[in-house]
């Protein structure tokens, strides 16, 4: 049966079960595969880099291919405590995401402790996965 004419519907949930298992599978396979290809990548791009440095090149190409270097300033934080600290007492929360993370919040939940005002529980419904052979 092709992934075109395949109607889940009429499957059997043993069947979809196995079919979902294959293309978890598959995709897994997949993956590895384009980490491979990540992995590999990053070492050519570190030679690039290093070459088009050493050769004081800003940019360099090919029929195929057109290379810029770019020089981009980014954070890296040695003291998240400190950081924390200035983000609160300067009010610059601009540099925070907008993402909580679920451990304190599920702990806050089994302790009983209310929750502040504009956050609230909700029940995300998540299918788990586990490999028997």
């Amino acid at each position: 049966m092709t992934e075109a004419n395949m109607d889940l519907t009429t499957m059997t949930l043993g069947d979809l079960a196995d079919l979902y298992r294959e293309e978890w599978d598959r995709q897994e396979q997949a993956n590895e595969i384009a980490r491979e290809h990540g992995r590999r990548r990053d070492a050519i791009k570190a030679e690039i880099i290093r070459r088009m440095e050493d050769d004081g090149l800003e940019t360099f190409k090919t029929e195929r291919i057109s290379l810029s270097l770019k020089e981009e300033f980014v954070p890296r934080v040695t003291d998240w405590e400190a950081v924390q600290k200035w983000i609160a007492d300067n009010g610059r929360w601009e540099f925070m995401r907008k993402q909580l993370n679920t451990g304190p919040f599920k702990e806050m939940i089994e302790r009983g402790e209310p929750l502040p005002d504009g956050l609230e529980a909700t029940t995300l419904v998540i299918l788990n996965n586990r490999r028997l052979k």
